[in-house]
């Protein structure tokens, strides 16, 4: 794994973003993503940039985690894009004044075989799909599964989703929040 980080941010003891670092505008611009720069998110609560309240729930259960424990940790997670299935890492630092400094190392990508599109809905019908905020799986009947899976002929594929937690990891938070400080 490299050591480069890819976004870097801090959020006071309220989840007020206090401090960004790292290529935060780069990447910003590069997703097509202007409004997410930092003059336009730095001192607004992170919770503003989060979809779900079941992910919301998750990064406040995570960021409680790191405080109470006075401690840093780890968690894996995914940040795709159309064309590209990035994984990255979270490492959260929290400081004895409830600052926790939140750093995004990317672990490595893979190409897709035909662009995604995601389509946040504000509500669901027959059509929404669940997709997994940590992992981006999305839930096919009982299971979950990768978008790639409803690709028909490498065409592209724009899917209807809102935004929570699968149970897997929902799993690695638990074991996080019992794991020795």
């Amino acid at each position: 794994m490299t050591d480069t980080i890819l976004l870097e941010f801090s959020v006071d003891a309220n989840n007020v973003i206090i401090a960004i670092n790292g290529s935060w505008d780069e990447f910003a611009d590069a997703n097509d993503a202007p409004q997410l720069k930092k003059q336009h998110v730095v001192g607004k609560s992170l919770f503003d940039y989060i979809s779900g309240n079941v992910t919301r729930q998750f990064v406040q259960k995570l960021l409680d985690i790191v405080r109470q424990k006075n401690t840093s940790a780890c968690f894996d997670y995914r940040c795709d894009a159309p064309n590209l299935r990035r994984y990255l890492q979270m490492r959260l630092m929290a400081n004895e004044r409830g600052e926790v400094r939140i750093s995004n190392y990317q672990l490595h990508t893979e190409p897709r075989v035909a662009p995604i599109f995601f389509i946040r809905s504000n509500q669901r019908d027959r059509h929404t799909r669940v997709r997994c905020s940590i992992c981006n799986l999305l839930k096919q009947a009982e299971q979950w599964v990768e978008a790639e899976s409803l690709l028909k002929d490498k065409e592209p594929l724009t899917v209807s989703v809102i935004y929570g937690v699968c149970p897997q990891c929902q799993h690695q938070l638990k074991q996080l929040q019992s794991s020795p400080s």
